[in-house]
């Protein structure tokens, strides 16, 4: 079975994680420079070797949810997952169980929400971190 790759896509990369070994694994290929499936963040230019692909997608954020403040013994790992993010050059959103349930989730945001709908821009990923 052969594996046709995509060509380049308008827009950006949206990877959520967990913090689990598949979904490490998944932001591992995503991001490797063999594969380069996902640019780095602010579209940098990185030397490629000769015969190198071209990204997919010219910048990725990684979304990362924190269930620790509704799960009783969890430990907050949010620092851990923006270091793994940021040491693969990705942006880096990070939120929390309990900001659903928050009424000025979508003014963090940077966007309106209606029931039931979340809208992230992520032309702007610095608006996408909570205040």
């Amino acid at each position: 079975m052969s594996h046709t790759r995509p060509g380049k896509a308008d827009g950006n990369a949206l990877i959520a994680i967990s913090g689990g070994a598949g979904s490490t694994a998944l932001l591992d290929l995503l991001t490797d420079a063999d594969s380069n499936y996902v640019g780095k963040r602010d579209a940098e230019l990185v030397e490629r070797k000769r015969g190198a692909k071209e990204p997919i997608w010219e910048r990725g954020t990684v979304v990362y949810v924190e269930f620790c403040g509704v799960v009783e013994g969890g430990q907050d790992r949010t620092e851990d997952m923006r270091a793994m993010a940021e040491g693969r050059r990705m942006d880096f959103v990070g939120l929390r169980a309990e900001d659903v349930f928050d009424p000025e989730l979508g003014a963090k945001l940077g966007r309106a929400v209606h029931k039931g709908q979340v809208f992230a821009d992520l032309s702007h990923p610095g608006k996408l971190q909570p205040a």
